[in-house]
C-alpha cells in the first residue's frame, strides 16, 4: 500500500497517482472529490479492493469519506491533504475497512457533517487517519495521526501539550516526520520535561483554550520498526492553572508487516520470569463476509515448534466487547502437530448484510504459551475458519526470547546439618536470605546472594585418657572429655555462583561463600570420667563428674571463606536444593582434617 498526500487550494489538482477536484456549494461550502485509480483486487482474495480516505482540511477538522461536503468557518484559501491507501489490490497490502466510532461533534464547534470528536473522556485522545487497520501501522510507510487535547474547566485556560514516543531505546519504532499541522495558533514548547522511559519527545504551547474545545494536531508518523509488536505513545496534558491536574493519555500503536484484519499478535516485552516465563497472543479476526458467521475455528501453531504445548494458558474470547462463556468454547490439543485448536461455539459473528450490527464483526481469542527453549526463535501463525468456509491464514508472527534473562529469589534453610567427624546431625542451625542471577541462551547462570545465618556449631570435643593404674586393688582409668560449643551469628555473602542448567529444573553449579561473624560466643565444659576393670575383665564407671560451662574469651578472626558445589531441583518457581561447604579460612577450620572442613546445606527458594 502507497501512502499518497494531496495538496490542494481548492482547484483541481493532479499528481502521478492521484486527482481530487473541488466544487463551491455555495457560500464557504465545499465538496471535495478524488479521483483515483481503480484497484485491482488480490488473486484469490474474498474482499474486493478498496480505497481509503481522510481529508485534512486545513482548519483543524478532518472526514474519511470518499466525496465529503465541508463548511469553512473562516473563508478560504486553506491548504488541503488528502491521505489514501489501497487494501486487498495488486502491489498493495492486505487491509479492512473500519467505521468511525467518533462522536458527532458538538454544537458551537465549526460546523462540519464529516468532522468528528476524538476525545470520549477527558482531556486527550489520539487516532490515526487512515485507521483501516484501528491502531495497526505498516513498516516503513508513512501515516497521518491526529492528537487532540480538550479544556474540560470552566474557564479558558493556557498550558502545554507533550508528545513521547519511541519506548524501546534499542528499537526505534518511529520517525516524527515534517512539521506539525497546527490551526489553532500552538507553537513549539520552549522546554519538554524529560521522561525517562522514552527517546523521543515533541511540545506545544496553547493560549486561550475555551471550556469544552477540542483542538487537534496532525502529524506524519513514518514507521520504522520491521516486525510486528506493540508500542506505546504518551500524552501529557499540562495546564498553566496550578489548580487543575495534568493529564496522561497513552495510544498503543501495532507495527505490522500488513494490514489484515486476521492475525495474530504477541506482546513484544516479556516478564523477567525465566522459569515461568511466558509469551502472551492474541489472534484478531473479523467477518468480512455477507452473513453472519455462527461458528470461529481457530487452529494456531509455531512452525518452529518451540511452543510447550502442555503451558498453554487460555485467557479470554471476545466479540467486540463480550466475553464469551467458557461452556462455548471447544479446545482440542494435538502434540502429534503441535497444533492448539480454539473454537467459538453458538455465537453471532455480524456480517456485511448485518449493516447496524458492524461492531460485531470483529473479535478475539487471547491466550499465553511457554517456549521449549527460552532463546529460539519462534515464528507463529493461525488458521481462522467462519461456520465451514475457506480457512483464513494469518501473517506469521515472529518471535526470538532474550538472548538473557535476569531473575530473583528467596530461600531458607539448615546449616551444618551433618558433622561429617562424627556422623552426627543437627537441626538448630538456620538461614534465610535472596538471590539475584542472570541466565544466559545457553542455559548458564551467574548469581549473587546474601543471607543471615545463626544457630550452634557442631561442638569441638577433645578426648584425653590416663593409662590403667591400680586404685584401691582394681585398674582404673581416668578419661577426660573437654567440649567447646559456638553460638553464633553471621553474614553469608556469595559473590559468585556459576552453573548451568540442565532441562527446565536441574542446576548445578559450584561458588565461592564469604562470612562475617556478628557474634560468637564459646564455652569450655569439662567432664572427667572415671573406670575401672573388674575381675572378668569388664569396663564399668566408677564416677563422673561434669563441670559447669566456661566462657572462653578467644581471639578470633571475624572472617571465614568456603568454597562450595550445589545442586537443586525446580518445580515452576519452588526449588528444593543441597550445598556442601569446604571451609578454606577460619576458626573452625583450622584442622586439616578434610572432615572437619565439611559441611552440608539444605534449603527451599522461591525463584522468580
Amino acid at each position: 500500500m502507497r501512502d499518497l498526500l494531496l495538496t490542494a487550494i481548492f482547484l483541481v489538482v493532479t499528481t502521478t497517482f492521484v486527482q481530487a477536484q473541488c466544487t463551491i456549494n455555495s457560500g464557504n461550502s465545499y465538496q471535495f472529490t478524488a479521483d483515483l485509480t481503480p484497484l485491482t483486487t488480490l488473486p484469490g482474495s474474498a474482499t474486493a479492493a478498496y480505497y481509503s480516505y481522510f481529508w485534512e482540511f486545513g482548519d483543524g477538522t478532518y472526514s474519511r469519506d470518499e466525496n465529503p461536503d465541508h463548511y469553512f468557518a473562516i473563508t478560504p484559501p486553506h491548504e488541503v491533504l488528502l491521505h489514501n491507501g489501497g487494501s486487498y489490490s495488486e502491489g498493495g497490502r492486505p487491509g479492512v475497512k473500519r467505521n468511525n466510532r467518533c462522536s458527532p461533534i458538538p454544537n458551537g464547534i465549526i460546523p462540519s457533517a464529516n468532522s468528528y470528536d476524538i476525545i470520549s473522556s477527558g482531556n486527550l485522545g489520539a487516532e490515526l487517519g487512515l485507521n483501516a487497520g484501528g491502531n495497526i501501522v505498516i513498516s516503513n510507510e508513512t501515516v497521518p495521526l491526529m492528537l487532540a487535547y480538550r479544556n474540560t474547566s470552566s474557564a479558558a485556560i493556557n498550558g502545554n501539550l507533550y508528545l513521547y514516543y519511541n519506548d524501546d531505546s534499542e528499537n526505534l519504532a518511529f520517525s516524527i516526520e515534517n512539521l506539525a499541522r497546527t490551526h489553532h495558533g500552538e507553537t513549539v514548547s520552549e522546554t519538554i520535561p524529560n521522561n525517562g522511559t522514552y527517546e523521543n519527545s515533541l511540545g506545544w504551547a496553547f493560549e486561550d483554550l475555551e471550556p469544552n474545545m477540542e483542538n487537534r494536531i496532525f502529524l506524519d508518523v513514518l514507521t520504522l520498526d520491521t516486525m510486528q509488536s506493540r508500542h506505546t505513545l504518551r500524552m501529557v496534558f499540562v495546564p498553566d492553572n496550578s489548580s487543575l491536574a495534568a493529564q496522561t493519555y497513552d495510544f498503543d500503536l501495532v507495527t505490522a508487516r500488513a494490514y489484515d484484519p486476521n492475525k495474530i499478535v504477541g506482546n513484544r516485552k516479556e516478564k523477567c520470569l525465566c522459569r515461568t516465563q511466558k509469551y502472551d497472543y492474541k489472534v484478531h479476526f473479523e467477518n468480512e463476509g455477507k452473513g453472519a458467521a455462527n461458528t470461529v475455528k481457530i487452529t494456531v501453531k509455531d512452525l518452529e515448534k518451540n511452543w510447550d504445548i502442555e503451558s498453554f494458558d487460555f485467557q479470554t474470547a471476545q466479540i467486540f466487547k463480550t466475553e464469551i462463556p467458557r461452556e462455548n468454547i471447544d479446545f482440542f490439543m494435538d502434540e502429534k502437530s503441535e497444533t492448539i485448536t480454539i473454537t467459538l461455539n453458538n455465537v453471532f459473528l455480524a456480517g456485511e448484510n448485518e449493516a447496524d450490527r458492524t461492531k460485531e464483526k470483529r473479535g478475539f481469542v487471547a491466550f499465553s504459551i511457554e517456549p521449549k527453549k527460552h532463546w529460539q526463535p519462534s515464528k507463529s501463525e493461525a488458521s481462522i475458519i467462519f461456520d465451514t468456509n475457506e480457512p483464513i491464514i494469518t501473517p506469521r508472527k515472529a518471535k526470538i526470547f532474550p538472548k538473557a534473562c535476569p531473575y530473583f529469589g528467596v530461600k531458607g534453610g539448615l546449616n551444618d546439618v551433618y558433622n561429617f567427624p562424627n556422623g552426627e546431625t543437627t537441626t538448630n542451625n538456620f538461614f534465610i536470605g535472596g538471590q539475584f542471577g542472570w541466565r544466559t541462551k545457553r542455559n548458564y547462570f551467574y548469581q549473587v546472594e546474601a543471607m543471615y545465618a545463626q544457630g550452634n556449631l557442631m561442638p569441638l570435643v577433645d578426648t584425653t585418657s590416663s593409662n590403667f593404674v591400680a586404685i584401691n586393688g582394681l585398674d582404673s582409668i581416668a578419661q577426660n572429655i573437654r567440649t567447646v560449643a559456638n553460638a553464633y551469628q553471621r553474614i553469608d555473602l556469595v559473590p559468585i555462583h556459576i552453573g548451568k542448567r540442565f532441562g527446565n529444573q536441574l542446576n548445578i553449579g559450584l561458588g565461592y561463600q564469604l562470612s562475617y561473624f556478628l557474634k560468637n560466643d564459646q564455652t569450655s565444659q569439662e567432664t572427667i570420667n572415671t573406670f575401672y576393670r573388674n575381675q572378668n575383665n569388664i569396663i564399668e564407671a566408677i564416677a563422673r563428674v561434669e563441670n559447669n560451662p566456661i566462657p572462653i574469651q578467644a581471639d578470633f578472626s571475624p572472617f571465614e571463606t568456603q568454597i562450595f558445589a550445589d545442586i537443586n531441583y525446580n518445580y515452576k518457581i519452588v526449588g528444593l536444593g543441597i550445598r556442601y561447604h569446604y571451609g578454606m579460612t577460619g576458626e573452625r577450620f583450622k584442622s586439616t582434617s578434610f572432615s572437619q572442613r565439611s559441611n552440608l546445606q539444605v534449603y527451599a527458594l522461591l525463584q522468580f
